[in-house]
């Protein structure tokens, strides 16, 4: 009886809690891989070459130079990041659970063959949340326009 009783304000609970959302200001930036979980076990790999970067336009890149890129456009339903990669024509639309998202700390589950892995990223150079998005470098932005003048 008092489950009963108690039961719609349960429900109500574990749906609003099932149902974060996750900041896009925080996902914003470049983060790079520190360890891979896999099974409850930590994975003896070298991810010193992977990281990601999210992008305020939607955009995000991924780069492991020892095994993939991706590049495209990445949408954010509640906690769940999917990811459309442009460079490869042939790939389908990948989707990961953020289950931990702080302003330095970035946690990843994933399904790899049916073992559920969790990959743990940290913020590379943390910056305020007000200028999250990396700079762009453009070269002719910063040359001096040419003068045909002679200088004296």
């Amino acid at each position: 009886m008092i489950i009963s009783k108690y039961l719609p304000f349960l429900l109500c609970v574990i749906l609003i809690s099932a149902c974060q959302t996750i900041s896009k200001k925080k996902l914003y930036g470049t983060w790079l891989a520190v360890e891979l979980i896999e099974e409850g076990e930590i994975q003896d790999i070298d991810l010193s070459s992977a990281s990601f970067t999210f992008n305020d336009d939607m955009t995000y890149y991924y780069d492991n130079t020892e095994f993939l890129r991706e590049a495209g456009k990445y949408e954010l339903r509640g906690s769940v990041v999917i990811t459309n990669d442009t460079l490869n024509q042939m790939s389908e639309q990948k989707a990961v659970e953020i289950i931990y998202l702080d302003k330095d700390s970035l946690h990843f589950e994933m399904n790899a063959a049916g073992k559920r892995q969790v990959l743990k990223l940290v913020k590379d150079n943390p910056v305020s949340d007000d200028s999250a998005k990396p700079e762009e470098y453009t070269p002719a932005d910063t040359e001096e326009p040419e003068s045909n003048e002679e200088e004296l």
